[in-house]
């Protein structure tokens, strides 16, 4: 059974006043222009240290929520022909806008499907975590021709560019009316060369440098003792959006931005046992079959920019000598919204309107964190993750590779 406790941590009310041209104050009504709550849900395990202490996992399940809202006010006139003139002070953006922009920035936004998205690339993380390799050993093993192609032959486009530009130095005297490129124009056959060094630093030399540290950090790696163990996963994304709403008759028209970012930390608790032999074989990676299948794949790894598949079959692959016990998952949302009133609409716009000071907005700020059960999902969440470097990777890749690429990991 939950129970549900909340507490107000501040509050703060002030009235919204209408005065007429004679100073007869015509309207008066009060509103809550400042409040703070704290609420927290959770569910009570009876027992909870002995059960504890008798080798149970219990994690118990909660919802803490932290809510600050604040309306500032400001002077404000009202105008209808022939005589109707009013003044008045106070938050007219909390009399006008009645919510409407909080719920049309939280549509534009997205709000609703971010905080699940972190859950799971942080629930695939510390499920890919368990007993994770340090060497791709089977992938390695299948690449290895293109290993030795490589090192046979290093940066030889770049090399060949150089010599190129030597032998252009040479004749540049007799005719100068060619470039340093050998040819007018010929822009070409250099772009190709800075292409194929690119891609072979980033599929060829970086991936052996890690091989390299990897295996050398399998041969120094204390192995895990047999017994219960964790392992962690962690999944962030961050959104925000701006925009403006016009209001409809008497309603405020208002801009709006607004910031949501989920930030969630997972854990999974395993019993751990295998034979040391395998261990070490484990670390080489010469168990992980799906991922390693899904590393041979041409150009799989421009998939994982968006959907990480290659991680999520390792999360779902069962390992050897792994059996998990429990899984939960903590996320934290933050969700923070700054609204300004730019005016109040009228039907009749040529004969009544509304003069608004600076100073009618609202700040809210949401935080919720939910902490719960966590399993892997079905699919792998999108997660679009592009930099200047994997862009550079893009252009060159639509653009098309020379000879000498098709031995890198592609």
């Amino acid at each position: 059974m939950s129970r549900s406790r909340s507490r107000v941590l501040g509050n703060e009310t002030t009235n919204l006043q209408w005065y007429n041209s004679s100073g007869v104050l015509v309207s008066n009504v009060p509103y809550t222009t400042f409040s703070e709550t704290e609420s927290l849900i959770d569910n009570p395990t009876p027992n909870y240290r002995e059960r504890i202490a008798d080798g149970e996992i219990i994690i118990g399940e909660m919802v803490k929520t932290h809510l600050y809202d604040k309306y500032t006010s400001g002077g404000m006139g009202y105008h209808k022909d022939p005589s109707d003139n009013q003044t008045g002070t106070g938050p007219a953006l909390r009399h006008y806008d009645n919510n409407r922009t909080l719920d049309a920035s939280g549509v534009a936004v997205g709000v609703g499907t971010l905080a699940q998205r972190s859950r799971d690339i942080a629930v695939i993380k510390a499920h890919s975590n368990i007993s994770k390799p340090d060497v791709q050993g089977l992938v390695t093993a299948a690449e290895l021709q293109k290993t030795i192609d490589m090192l046979r032959n290093p940066m030889s486009g770049l090399r060949d560019w150089f010599r190129r530009l030597h032998q252009v130095a040479q004749t540049l005297g007799r005719k100068r009316h060619r470039n340093l490129y050998g040819h007018k124009n010929d822009w070409t056959g250099t772009l190709d060369v800075l292409q194929n060094t690119w891609l072979e630093w980033r599929y060829g030399w970086r991936p052996l440098i890690y091989e390299v540290q990897g295996i050398q950090k399998a041969l120094n790696h204390q192995l895990t003792d047999n017994g219960r163990a964790r392992s962690r996963g962690y999944g962030f994304l961050e959104t925000s959006g701006s925009g403006a709403l016009v209001g409809g008759s008497y309603q405020a028209s208002t801009t709006w931005s607004r910031n949501i970012s989920a930030e969630s930390w997972s854990g999974v608790i395993y019993d751990y046992n295998l034979p040391q032999s395998m261990k070490y074989q484990q670390l080489l990676g010469l168990y992980d079959l799906p991922t390693a299948g899904w590393e041979l794949v041409p150009y799989s790894f421009v998939v994982d920019w968006a959907v990480n598949i290659g991680e999520w079959l390792r999360a779902i692959t069962p390992t050897l000598g792994v059996s998990n016990r429990h899984c939960w998952v903590t996320t934290t949302v933050r969700d923070s919204l700054f609204i300004q009133l730019t005016g109040v609409n009228t039907p009749n716009p040529a004969t009544e309107y509304y003069n608004m000071g600076g100073g009618h907005t609202r700040q809210r700020v949401a935080t919720t964190i939910t902490r719960a059960n966590g399993s892997v999902p079905t699919m792998p969440p999108v997660n679009v993750k592009l930099d200047t470097s994997k862009v550079l990777d893009l252009i060159f890749l639509i653009r098309g590779y020379g000879q000498g690429i098709s031995n890198l990991r592609l």
